[in-house]
């Protein structure tokens, strides 16, 4: 095949699909337009369809007649005018692409004016064909509506996700662009009903609150530290709160929102061995860094960065976060029994720092609200290499039989473990012939209890046991949508939970397993990981995921002492189910190590 020209059409197609890839990515580039017109109000419309209508309204300062032409032409704009204006680039929209890649893809509607016009102008443009101009009457600002998305690409619309998740992107990129700004009244309106409300505000705390819960943004720490023309301030959550995704970090590079890996695992280096390791911190942070030190054009939606300097950063963040991380509240009241500082983590370029714990991990401890003892600090651990395996079946007996029959030991496993005792009360010590075994207490125990819920699931179902004061749970506004589409599912799960209005839910029962478990960071987990399923399709997972979260925290964490009889209870539990051999994340239940591993450490072999 012969290389052709390809027509003007299909050129703008092909460019409008680098920065229109869905509806939630209309939303972020007009609602960009409407921050750099200096709005100060700005409010978005989302149809019965966000593919049949999107909406944008603004107070910025409106476009000229003659500039609107100018601006559904590809590579206009008027925030750059030079190469060198690219090293520097302070405006969140600045490539001109916007309004031609809608117009490419969509029908689209323009009405502006700016302050000193006396009338406005509306600019309406099928996809691809020309606009027709008139003049109307309007306060100064902009109204921008995109109908009929993809309309003229099809191949485009049949990879959208359902429509619930569609919106959920846009609910998602509305919360961020409103955190970035405080000092701008953000709406959201879906089906004629208000979704999101941030009214203008002064304080970073207050907005934060507006948009995730009042309980969420009272919880954060103030962050604030500068070095090298460099600068992070913000709020970030304490050790004992962190969640199951990344979804809790809010970052903004020069007032921009990114999803930067490079800070993400910046941020994460701060909390090393204060989190468990599956768990994400909370945090939402504004880094100032000078224009010609980081470039925001390195992908089209422009949710990427690059930094010139990124050791900077990193350094920044490790001292100005390393005293807000570590305030929990059991910290707080007295740390007399601390025994020595943790070691410090080690960083490399580009990686993340080793998150192998140490065997007491203070970021394991559950909330406040419940009553177990803090575990003590740790001094620092010798790294040495483990063989992460499972326990082979035992050998065979003297008389040539096998201890195992159709999988199910004769001679129990687990009970005929010899316990030594308990190592900084996480994991259990044991002897069995020449290995020495480190169980889990936390993973085998959730194991068990997981066993427990499903099987009660598929029978009779789950044992729920009512609250006697029910408890008001707000969650984040995707979270909270999610949820309400889920919660007959928590129901079959043994989890009563009711739509309290807005953004908050009622919790008036729990699965019996639970105890006097506190529900609210359970519901929030359960809702983050529901959203998660919904995001990547994986709705068939749903039972098994909430059951497993229940699991984890109906059980004994790190940091809780057992009794001699607690641990021997636990080894029989263990066995009554031969083959649970990890948790229902995926985590092992117990390591060892043989006799000949440990001689050849201790140079004996």
């Amino acid at each position: 095949m012969g290389i052709r020209i390809l027509p003007r059409d299909l050129t703008e197609k092909i460019a409008a699909g680098e920065v229109v890839e869905r509806p939630a990515s209309v939303v972020k580039e007009l609602v960009e337009n409407a921050l750099d017109a200096q709005a100060t109000n700005i409010l978005i419309v989302i149809g019965k369809d966000s593919v049949e209508h999107l909406e944008v309204v603004d107070d910025g300062t409106g476009m000229r007649p003659d500039d609107i032409p100018l601006a559904l032409q590809r590579h206009a704009t008027s925030k750059i005018a030079s190469y060198e204006d690219l090293s520097r680039i302070a405006s969140l929209g600045f490539r001109g692409e916007a309004l031609p890649s809608i117009a490419a893809v969509a029908d689209l509607e323009i009405e502006t004016k700016t302050e000193d016009a006396p009338f406005g102008v509306r600019v309406q443009m099928k996809a691809g064909s020309e606009p027709v101009h008139q003049e109307i009457g309007m306060p100064r600002g902009t109204r921008i509506i995109v109908r009929n998305l993809f309309r003229t690409t099809p191949a485009r619309l049949k990879f959208l996700r359902s429509k619930q998740t569609e919106e959920g992107h846009i609910l998602d990129t509305v919360l961020r662009l409103s955190l970035s700004q405080v000092n701008v009244s953000f709406q959201l309106k879906r089906a004629g009903k208000l979704w999101l409300n941030a009214p203008r505000s002064d304080d970073l705390r207050q907005r934060v609150a507006q948009l995730l819960g009042w309980e969420f943004g009272e919880g954060l720490q103030p962050v604030a530290g500068s070095k090298d023309g460099y600068r992070v301030e913000g709020l970030v959550g304490p050790s004992d709160l962190h969640r199951v995704t990344s979804r809790g970090m809010y970052l903004f590079v020069n007032d921009r929102p990114v999803r930067d890996q490079q800070l993400q695992r910046a941020i994460r280096a701060a909390y090393s061995g204060l989190l468990p390791k599956e768990r994400f911190p909370v945090a939402v942070l504004f880094f100032t860094v000078p224009y010609d030190e980081v470039d925001v054009n390195v992908h089209p939606t422009k949710m990427e960065v690059h930094f010139s300097q990124p050791q900077k950063l990193r350094e920044l963040l490790r001292a100005s976060l390393s005293d807000a991380v570590r305030k929990t509240p059991w910290q707080e009241a007295g740390a007399a029994w601390q025994d020595g500082p943790a070691a410090e983590p080690k960083s490399t370029e580009g990686t993340v720092p080793s998150q192998t714990p140490s065997l007491s991990d203070p970021s394991a401890m559950p909330s406040p609200a419940r009553s177990y003892e803090p575990p003590r600090s740790v001094p620092p651990v010798v790294e040495h290499a483990v063989r992460e395996e499972i326990i082979p079946p035992p050998e065979p007996n003297a008389d040539g039989g096998e201890a195992y029959v159709k999988g199910r030991a004769e001679e129990p496993l687990f009970s005929s473990f010899r316990i030594i005792g308990q190592y900084r009360d996480a994991y259990l010590i044991c002897e069995y012939r020449d290995r020495l075994v480190l169980i889990d207490q936390h993973a085998a125990h959730e194991r068990i209890a997981f066993e427990k819920l499903e099987e009660a699931c598929a029978s009779q179902g789950v044992s729920r046991q009512l609250l006697l004061v029910p408890q008001v749970v707000e969650l984040p506004p995707r979270e909270a949508e999610c949820l309400k589409r889920h919660l007959d599912a928590l129901t079959e799960c043994g989890l009563e939970a009711e739509f309290y209005g807005g953004r908050s839910f009622v919790v008036k029962g729990l699965p019996v397993l639970l105890g006097r478990t506190d529900p609210a960071p359970l519901l929030r987990d359960i809702a983050e990981e529901l959203a998660e399923l919904e995001r990547t399709k994986q709705l068939d997972l749903l039972r098994t995921n909430v059951l497993a979260r229940i699991a984890c925290h109906s059980v004994i964490r790190a940091g809780q002492t057992m009794e001699w009889c607690e641990m021997e209870a636990l080894l029989q539990q263990l066995d009554e189910k031969p083959g649970l051999l990890s948790c229902p994340h995926g985590r092992p239940v117990m390591i060892f190590w043989s006799l000949q591993e440990i001689e050849k450490k201790f140079h004996r072999t």
